[in-house]
């Protein structure tokens, strides 16, 4: 009964703790919608802020300039920050945004880093996504506040402007046991696949 329990998911078992009823995740972020995480907190009923831990004029390195299709020596901005949610930490932030003059404003720790691209005239109009499960990462998971037996989960993603140009390439990490994510999953028709394979 312990087994199948731990199978659905409704309790875990914590290495020589024993069993605990699993809590649910007070945040639903949707994976097939470009949705800030400013926007998942607040929808909780909880209060966005945003802890910055570092802002540098950083030399693109070349997986950044791959990414960003950077083919010069121009430099990005890089953002380190801590999104909170009533001043709990919920996922890691590193940004790398293709505009060297970027600044943050006070206000920025209030509300979407989307909204303040947009005011820098780099609005976002989809992005590219790859989700990747990580174990205990001792840096990140201590800025985050996780026991040893929580997971994270690495969203990597590259923003594109209405252009198809890449401007901004984040990898924000969701401290798993805070978060739940949903996905719309629908049937491709025949014809849709046709024109699938035939791109």
């Amino acid at each position: 009964a312990f087994h199948e329990l731990i199978t659905e998911q409704i309790i875990t078992e914590h290495f020589q703790e024993g069993y605990f009823v699993k809590e649910k995740p007070p945040f639903n972020y949707p994976v097939d919608e470009l949705k800030s995480i400013t926007s998942m907190i607040e929808e909780a009923g909880y209060v966005a802020g945003t802890l910055i831990i570092s802002q540098d004029i950083e030399q693109p390195s070349l997986d950044d300039k791959r990414v960003l299709r950077i083919d010069d020596e121009r430099k990005v901005t890089v953002i380190e920050r801590i999104r909170t949610a009533d001043e709990t930490p919920v996922v890691y932030c590193l940004d790398k945004i293709d505009m060297m003059n970027f600044e943050m404003d006070s206000g920025i720790k209030s509300r979407s880093l989307f909204d303040a691209l947009m005011d820098a005239g780099l609005a976002i109009s989809y992005a590219a996504t790859e989700i990747e499960s990580i174990g205990y990462e001792p840096y990140i998971s201590n800025a985050l506040d996780c026991a040893p037996e929580d997971s994270l989960l690495l969203f990597k993603q590259i923003h594109y402007n209405d252009n198809h140009e890449p401007v901004l390439y984040s990898m924000n990490y969701f401290k798993s046991s805070q978060v739940k994510f949903k996905v719309r999953r629908t049937s491709v028709t025949s014809h849709e696949l046709f024109k699938y394979f035939s791109i």
